[in-house]
């Protein structure tokens, strides 16, 4: 339970989904696709921050 609290505290639900996903792929995927994937994730997550931030 703590571990769900420390992933989830302040943080917007598009960044919980992310790393959820991660998380999952990690599991389900070969290291390489879900590599590839996690990439797209911090990407779109950093272009969500930067328009905020414009």
């Amino acid at each position: 339970m703590q571990f769900i609290e420390n992933i989830t505290k302040n943080r917007s639900k598009r960044v919980v989904n992310a790393v959820v996903e991660a998380i999952r792929n990690a599991e389900t995927l070969t290291m390489d696709a879900a590599l590839k994937r996690e990439t797209e994730l911090f990407c779109e997550l950093a272009k969500q921050i930067e328009s905020e931030d414009n």
